[in-house]
């Protein structure tokens, strides 16, 4: 599991992409969750004009295998409405294939 939480990352580091590049302190107006994480004082932000993923990880699969993933987010609107979703399947295939080849250096 990522937690996020700094004293965590050595470990989450190992298995996980882009924490680091999106970590950040959570707002005082973020809800108090810590079931998943105690305390729960980082997040990974992420933004249409900058980074665009988060915490991610490449699983090779195989016929039957199964697996459980579990995401939560949170959005407070900042007075503007956002613009119409756009396709992210261009940005994902970009990831995927940028992650692919940094695993082969």
């Amino acid at each position: 599991m990522a937690t996020l939480e700094s004293g965590n990352a050595p470990g989450e580091n190992l298995y996980y992409l882009n924490l680091d590049a999106t970590r950040t302190t959570v707002p005082g107006n973020y809800p108090v969750d810590n079931v998943y994480s105690n305390p729960n004082e980082k997040a990974s932000l992420v933004r249409g004009d900058g980074n665009k993923i988060g915490a991610s990880m490449i699983l090779k699969v195989m016929a039957g295998d199964k697996f459980n993933l579990q995401a939560n987010s949170w959005y407070v609107l900042g007075g503007n409405t956002p613009d119409a979703p756009v396709s992210p399947l261009s940005d994902i295939f970009s990831a995927l294939a940028s992650s692919l080849c940094d695993q082969q250096s």
